[in-house]
């Protein structure tokens, strides 16, 4: 059976790292799946937690936020050790979906002669750097169709959205029971609508704007309980709550760490609301509408035909606060059943096996 390398950073970790292991799975029947890193951080101490095997690379990344002279020595020194270990472990295969992965692994991958797949999950830059790396690997698989319009490589590109674990998706799963769980963690005894948010603290994610909102949910629907859970990036947890006090949100809020147990939380939730933008796909509605939770998302790059490819969710304008407002406390008092099989067809049945044999044949 052949060897798949999947290299990451190991510094974070969200949704991308995720999409891996799902993928790591999916491709289990023809490839044998090794990970390597190359810093210890959150990714390192969750794959510890849940005992998958992976092996550390001391080696630089390629990041540009670096400068450019620190960016350049990393290049260099990152490219000869990576082609000689790519060489050395005869490794004909590499998939990477981080940028800094993408870029430090494109050039010596295709020195060493192995086919290497990176895949787009963010917008595209269109530095100096991007524009040179983007045509060193043997294919670019865009996550989206908004992305694949987009990309600045004209040949050998394909669309290959995100991988979800199979094995963790129950779409008959309790909707009431996880809600019950996520209440007794919040010490809350009664049934109160629970509007949640699910993504790392970042500017692009604007919890910010998620607290806005919550402020005018609030004032419609009383009752509403707001629950956020993710990893402090941008923004930390007393940012948020500082925040939240200064606009009057000083009840039933409640700011969490990242959540393991992603698909329990999520259909736990009334409704997940998503403030994001320039998301080129964005994951959470899909893994909502999977265990049958609606959304209420922005309008904005590629979140409006992901909506679509689930069949359902409403789409306001991204600073439309009384938008987001008005839509969430409409689906409060007029649930709607979420059809979860629309979107598995697309991004986990059929349609999405198809697209990933065309790139891992």
């Amino acid at each position: 059976m052949k060897t798949i390398l999947f290299p990451f950073r190991g510094k974070s970790i969200g949704g991308s790292h995720l999409s891996s292991l799902a993928l790591m799975k999916d491709l289990a029947d023809r490839y044998d799946s090794k990970i390597v890193i190359h810093e210890k951080g959150e990714f390192y101490e969750f794959l510890r937690r849940q005992n998958i095997p992976f092996e550390i690379l001391s080696i630089p990344v390629i990041d540009p936020q670096e400068g450019k002279l620190r960016t350049l020595w990393n290049l260099i020194i990152s490219y000869l050790k990576i082609k000689r270990y790519l060489k050395e472990n005869q490794v004909k295969l590499v998939h990477t979906n981080e940028s800094t992965m993408n870029y430090t692994w494109a050039l010596p991958s295709r020195h060493a002669g192995a086919r290497h797949v990176w895949q787009q999950l963010n917008n595209w830059t269109s530095s100096a750097w991007e524009r040179f790396l983007i045509q060193q690997p043997t294919l670019v698989a865009c996550n989206s169709d908004y992305t694949y319009d987009l990309c600045i490589r004209k040949k050998d590109i394909v669309v290959q959205t995100d991988s979800f674990d199979r094995e963790k998706m129950q779409l008959d799963q309790d909707r009431v029971k996880c809600k019950r769980q996520i209440l007794e963690r919040l010490g809350i005894s009664d049934n109160p609508p629970l509007i949640g948010y699910f993504a790392n603290y970042v500017f692009r994610k604007r919890p910010i704007q998620y607290l806005n909102a919550a402020r005018e949910i609030q004032k419609r629907q009383g009752d509403a309980v707001f629950v956020m859970a993710g990893n402090e990036r941008d923004y930390t947890k007393e940012d948020l709550w500082k925040h939240a006090k200064e606009i009057g949100l000083d009840r039933n809020l409640y700011i969490l760490d990242f959540v393991d147990n992603m698909w329990e939380f999520l259909a736990g939730l009334d409704i997940l609301l998503i403030t994001a933008v320039n998301e080129t796909v964005g994951r959470t509605p899909i893994e909502a509408a999977l265990v049958r939770t609606p959304s209420v998302a922005t309008r904005h790059a590629g979140l409006p035909a992901t909506i679509g490819h689930i069949g359902f969710g409403a789409l306001i304008d991204p600073d439309d606060v009384q938008g987001y407002a008005e839509s969430v406390v409409d689906m409060v008092k007029n649930p709607v059943a979420v059809d979860a099989s629309v979107a598995y067809r697309y991004f986990v049945g059929d349609q999405y096996q198809e697209r990933i044999r065309a790139v891992y044949p």
